[in-house]
């Protein structure tokens, strides 16, 4: 099974589980996420305003 990477990068394979058990239910893969992608939301749910994270922005540091 080939998993698409982030963007511009090549598609990852990976092995299938090799057991394939009546009735379970498949796990849908998905790409791993861009760099930074979740940056705001990891940065709000540990306390940092939109204010904050906007500033960190525009400071380059995120």
């Amino acid at each position: 099974m080939a998993v698409p990477g982030p963007v511009g990068s090549r598609m990852n394979r990976m092995i299938m589980h090799p057991m394939n058990i009546d009735g379970l239910r498949t796990r849908q893969h998905a790409p791993a996420p861009d760099q930074g992608q979740h940056s705001d939301e990891v940065l709000h749910e540990l306390g940092y305003s939109a204010e904050l994270i906007a500033k960190l922005r525009e400071d380059g540091v995120i």
